[in-house]
């Protein structure tokens, strides 16, 4: 079989919370600077949706990028985990922040 049509609906971190949201016990920490926290408004206000997605966002500032967003991304995760007690957790960054690269992934493991 070979691929013939690719159809383009967002952003890739629009796919992960599509995936969180779908599944039970998930909460998905995306890593994202103030802006990219768009996608909430994609579930409640235009899918209408009867709740918000189960994200959390780090939602950096530019003043924040002389320092250390990566923290931030440790702090939320730890957070986000401490508050919904979820089964799994879903980590990823936005594609503005993934210019930064500070690997939501790896930081999680740690």
């Amino acid at each position: 079989m070979q691929l013939t049509l690719w159809t383009y609906e967002g952003p890739p971190h629009v796919g992960a919370m599509r995936i969180a949201t779908a599944m039970r016990d998930v909460h998905y920490v995306l890593h994202a600077p103030q802006g990219d926290t768009y996608a909430d408004l994609l579930f409640t206000m235009i899918e209408r949706l009867p709740r918000r997605p189960p994200v959390t966002y780090t939602t950096f500032q530019a003043r924040d990028l002389g320092g250390d967003t990566a923290e931030l991304f440790k702090t939320a995760a730890r957070e986000a985990f401490e508050r919904f007690q979820p089964k799994a957790m879903m980590v990823g960054a936005s594609c503005t922040a993934e210019l930064i690269q500070d690997d939501p992934g790896g930081l999680a493991r740690r």
